[in-house]
């Protein structure tokens, strides 16, 4: 038998230890510990070596993984804002006809890409100084609390 071929048969018992107490056998033909091995029908006689496992190990280390850094965010927030862009140049130029655009007393024609491209900046402002404001709002009560909780 080969050192590969045992070093398999000793990855597989330690990773059945936690399945074994729940029942579960999955020994895939193979004897279990302590029963008698047959010999092969082809008339060559080869000799597995009993592998045994303490009853305490613990089960094979899952895969490694890779935590995700900031360097990893950042550079994947700039492929989304790529993204983003190309979608908003491709919007502008497949809305290229004019339109006539009045806002309070200023009046004017524009492409209609670039129009709701404004429209959708404004608004994003607007939600942003809503915001702050509640943020600020929230900073107050806190620098209170903390004031009150420290006494006189």
């Amino acid at each position: 038998m080969s050192r590969h071929h045992v070093w398999e048969l000793v990855v597989e018992r330690v990773a059945l230890v936690g399945t074994e107490s729940e029942g579960i056998d999955i020994s895939a033909g193979r004897p279990a510990a302590g029963e008698e091995q047959q010999a092969p029908d082809d008339g060559s006689e080869s000799v597995e070596p009993e592998v045994t496992v303490p009853a305490g190990a613990e089960p094979a280390l899952a895969q490694h993984t890779i935590e995700p850094t900031r360097t990893s965010m950042v550079w994947t927030m700039v492929a989304a804002g790529v993204v983003l862009l190309v979608a908003i140049l491709v919007f502008i130029l497949q809305n290229g006809q004019r339109v006539r655009v009045r806002f309070l007393m200023a009046n004017g024609t524009l492409p209609l890409g670039v129009g709701l491209l404004f429209a959708a900046l404004l608004g994003a402002l607007l939600v942003l100084v809503v915001g702050v404001a509640r943020v600020l709002q929230l900073r107050g009560v806190a620098r209170r609390h903390r004031r009150a909780d420290q006494g006189p």
